[in-house]
């Protein structure tokens, strides 16, 4: 059709018109999926949605890359799965208040989109509903929301700025993976688990407060956050993740709580500026390559809690000369564990020289010094 005819139909209970590129769609009842203006969506560039209209299916305007607005009425209940989905033109979209859903996909790719206000009856963002927004500029997730699905927000380098309520609890893996823009966040107290990869390659991340109330930062949570540099875990984590700091090569300064048990494999690998670091003393594993590449790094203490100690735990560490350990009886390392470091001073406690000494991996350290209480 040419952009001055005009055509419409109807689909379920509601209707609908196109004319010049505007499309209209009145009725009472939801905008099915199965929708009989498909053919000409490639022909719209307007669409306004009449009060009446409850729900947009899945897919109805997926696709539609000359669409540049879109006004949504009062009462719209739910946005389907993938409804706007690489809208690549799509810009202002003002969110109704009555909406409580934004389906999986949901705006997916919309990369015009530059502001976005979510009404507080939404109460889950699902999966990948913003992923790939790169014009989006700044965030406020309003209190109501509780979850943060997967991928939600994911690669939306334009983000600069985000705001999570109180009352959030979950925020779900690789939920702000690849915002590279992002620069500072602050995590409210009522999250209690960080999702795998969650804001893995948000290379601008500078600042990150962590509330009391978490319990666990996932696996690859922070993986090459590289301008990260430095961060306190709150008393109430029990779990660092694998890989969850690696290769932020720009944290100089980390404080772990008594309350972490585990640690896991490479979950400071190449966090080449970090010069200091103490193992908390609940620890009882410090797994594969744990702080491999930490370059800085000029002293550690280990925990008598620790009885076991990873292939490659501190190889590379270049400027690790000082190690103090407190076992009457040292575990059995493998001979890579301070491969390529320079195991100057070992101090163990009083009578337990002759052990260290005689033992084939710890009695590489240059000086065992038995001074330690």
């Amino acid at each position: 059709m040419e952009n001055h005819q005009s055509v419409n139909g109807t689909t379920g209970t509601v209707s609908w018109s196109l004319s010049d590129g505007r499309l209209t769609v009145r009725g009472e009842g939801p905008l099915e999926s199965n929708y009989s203006f498909k053919r000409f969506l490639g022909h719209v560039h307007t669409v306004i949605i009449e009060q009446g209209v409850t729900d947009i299916g899945s897919y109805v305007f997926s696709g539609c890359k000359s669409l540049t607005s879109v006004t949504l009425p009062k009462g719209l209940a739910r946005i389907g799965d993938s409804a706007f989905y690489g809208c690549i033109q799509l810009a202002p979209v003002t969110l109704p208040e009555s909406l409580t859903h934004i389906g999986e996909y949901a705006f997916y790719k919309c990369a015009a989109l530059t502001s976005l206000t979510i009404p507080g009856t939404v109460t889950t963002i699902r999966a990948c509903a913003f992923s790939d927004c790169t014009g989006l500029k700044s965030l406020i997730v309003p209190k109501g929301v509780t979850g943060i699905e997967i991928w939600a927000f994911s690669d939306c380098t334009g983000l600069t700025s985000v705001s999570l309520p109180e009352g959030l609890t979950c925020i779900g893996e690789k939920a702000f993976s690849g915002c590279t823009g992002l620069t500072s966040i602050t995590i409210p107290g009522t999250v209690t688990t960080i999702g795998d990869e969650a804001f893995s390659g948000c290379t601008g991340l500078t600042s990150v407060s962590l509330s009391e109330g978490l319990t666990r930062i996932g696996d690859s949570t922070f993986y090459k956050c590289t301008a990260l540099t430095f961060i306190t875990v709150p008393g109430t984590v029990t779990t660092i993740g694998n890989c969850a700091f690696f290769n932020c090569t720009g944290l100089n300064s980390i404080v772990i709580p008594d309350s972490v048990t585990f640690i896991g494999y490479q979950a400071f690998a190449g966090c080449a500026r970090l010069k200091s670091l103490t193992i908390p003393r609940n620890v009882t594993a410090i797994g594969y390559q744990t702080f491999a590449g930490c370059t800085r790094l000029n002293s550690l203490t280990i925990p008598r809690s620790v009885t076991a100690i990873g292939k490659g735990a501190f190889t590379k560490c270049d400027s690790l000369r000082d190690v103090t350990v407190r076992w009457a009886t040292p575990p059995a390392i493998d001979d890579r564990v301070f491969r390529d470091t320079p195991c100057d001073t070992l101090h163990v406690p009083p009578h337990t020289k002759a052990i260290y000494e005689a033992d084939s991996e710890w009695g590489k350290f240059k000086t065992i010094d038995p001074s330690c209480g």
